[in-house]
């Protein structure tokens, strides 16, 4: 009498492919930038100095930078911040005009991954690299202002304070995203 053969592992056919992994992961990465955005919109943090959000911001793009394998992680992120702003003020001044930059402080955070890779889970280096990515959002302004004679709230403060307080708070948010992925990376090895 011949027994049947059956394999105890499961059938290509019920296992998840690749593909749907990526889909599943891309849309947990813009999910979380536009989760960002709402907490941008939701929590008026008013502190007054420019670039406050950089604490919240770097923070979550680092970590995420960190925590993905995916190579446009922080660029995923930031266009699902993109998206959330331009939805969530239906399409209003502040987030036409903030919103593209915040796609470019992604797009630099993505760039220095690849060219620094698990040096960038250090958390001076990972420090530098936001504060110098968030940085990008006054320059940017400040060019826009000068060539397109609109006003940006931020230039009331001169050139140098927005610019230093952007790196401070870039910096500072990279950081704890960083040491937070860090402290959750260490528990993952632990087990």
């Amino acid at each position: 009498m011949t027994q049947p053969t059956t394999s105890s592992l499961p059938s290509s056919a019920s296992k998840p492919s690749v593909l749907d992994h990526g889909l599943v992961h891309a849309a947990l990465l813009v999910g979380i930038g536009v989760a960002l955005a709402g907490v941008h919109q939701g929590w008026k943090l008013t502190l007054g100095l420019p670039g406050h959000y950089g604490l919240v911001w770097m923070a979550v793009v680092l970590w995420t930078r960190l925590w993905s394998r995916t190579p446009a992680a922080a660029t995923a992120v930031a266009l699902g911040y993109v998206g959330g702003i331009l939805g969530f003020t239906g399409l209003g001044h502040h987030g036409l005009t903030t919103a593209p930059v915040y796609a470019l402080c992604g797009l630099a955070v993505d760039g220095a991954w690849r060219a620094l890779g698990t040096r960038l889970e250090r958390p001076f280096i990972a420090g530098l690299v936001g504060g110098g990515a968030f940085m990008l959002k006054p320059l940017v302004m400040f060019a826009a202002a000068a060539l397109l004679a609109v006003e940006v709230g931020s230039l009331r403060h001169g050139q140098v304070f927005p610019l230093l307080t952007h790196f401070g708070f870039g910096l500072t948010g990279a950081i704890i995203g960083c040491l937070a992925w860090r402290l959750a990376h260490s528990g993952d090895a632990a087990r």
